[in-house]
């Protein structure tokens, strides 16, 4: 073998080397390139992750003011609308109630003039019995040329018999009386 494809071969095969060098430090340079490019984009998207979140987190927070306030305004609806049909309910009953009231009070005076009249018929007819004993006690009382046994007779008769009259309460007729 001659020096030149010595040279020749020694000359290809030390391209083939630097080739195949410059190669593997390039895949290696390329490698490293994408690790690099894999962490950053990691970080990126955890960092995309917490923004979402983040704003997710805004946004519920939101949502859920909004809400109270929907229902702090539903409640508060309500109670409006309770109390207006409460005092409705409670008008009508008032109403109701005094109405009651008035025909309560006009048949006490009712009752009350009724009584009146029972109390009054009642005395007129206490004073007549009065007056009926009287007369009978003086019809029957025994004359002087009358037997005692007729006299007897008569004091025991049904004109003796006295029935109860109860008057509620007292009043001035029946005092005089």
């Amino acid at each position: 073998m001659e020096v030149s494809t010595i040279v020749l071969v020694s000359f290809v095969a030390g391209l083939v080397l630097v080739i195949g060098a410059a190669l593997v430090v390039y895949v290696g340079s390329l490698v490293k390139s994408a690790y690099q490019i894999k962490i950053q984009m990691k970080s990126e998207i955890e960092d995309g992750q917490k923004r979402q979140e983040e704003e997710l987190g805004k946004q519920i927070r939101w949502v859920k003011r909004d809400l109270v306030e929907e229902i702090e305004k539903s409640k508060l609806a309500l109670q409006t609308d309770n109390t207006r049909k409460i005092a409705e309910s409670l008008e009508g009953f008032v109403k109701r109630l005094a109405s009651c009231e008035q025909v309560l009070e006009k048949e006490r005076t009712e009752t009350a003039a009724i009584l009146q009249g029972v109390r009054h018929d009642l005395t007129t007819l206490d004073k007549r019995q009065r007056q009926m004993r009287r007369d009978q006690k003086a019809a029957a009382a025994p004359a002087p040329s009358e037997d005692t046994g007729a006299a007897a007779e008569t004091e025991t008769g049904i004109g003796d018999l006295v029935l109860p009259i109860v008057s509620p309460a007292p009043d001035a007729t029946t005092a005089q009386g």
